[in-house]
């Protein structure tokens, strides 16, 4: 593979991702995880200076938003706040992301358990 074929290869590895990251954070519960999870990380001084420094502008602009917010709103408030591509800009890694979509597979599994049971019921 050509160093040209594995950039391209590179940018369409990382777009997918970000198309993945923002169909996700249009889910209610995966923009809650996200936030709590960004938003531990920001209350370590350390991190947040980093984080601050090291991040895009426009992630620049969030995490100053969140830092501002979440000490007057719960975590619920702030998912609101936040739209799911801004969420999806945080480059949250792979392994987070897929973390959520366990959690959000198990809950579905759970509703789709008390379905049947539910079903079941109406049967008899």
């Amino acid at each position: 593979m050509t160093r040209e074929e594995e950039i391209s290869l590179a940018k369409r590895i990382e777009e997918a991702e970000m198309k993945f990251a923002e169909a996700l954070f249009k889910t209610y519960f995966a923009r809650k995880e996200a936030i709590a999870m960004i938003n531990a990380v920001l209350k370590k001084k350390s991190m947040r200076k980093t984080s601050l420094k090291t991040s895009s502008s426009a992630v620049a602009v969030w995490l100053r938003i969140l830092l501002r917010f979440s000490r007057k709103y719960a975590i619920q408030e702030l998912v609101l706040i936040f739209p799911p591509k801004s969420i999806a800009e945080f480059k949250l890694t792979s392994t987070v992301n897929e973390e959520i979509v366990v959690k959000i597979t198990e809950i579905i599994e759970s509703i789709e358990r008390i379905d049947r049971i539910l079903r079941a019921k109406e049967m008899l």
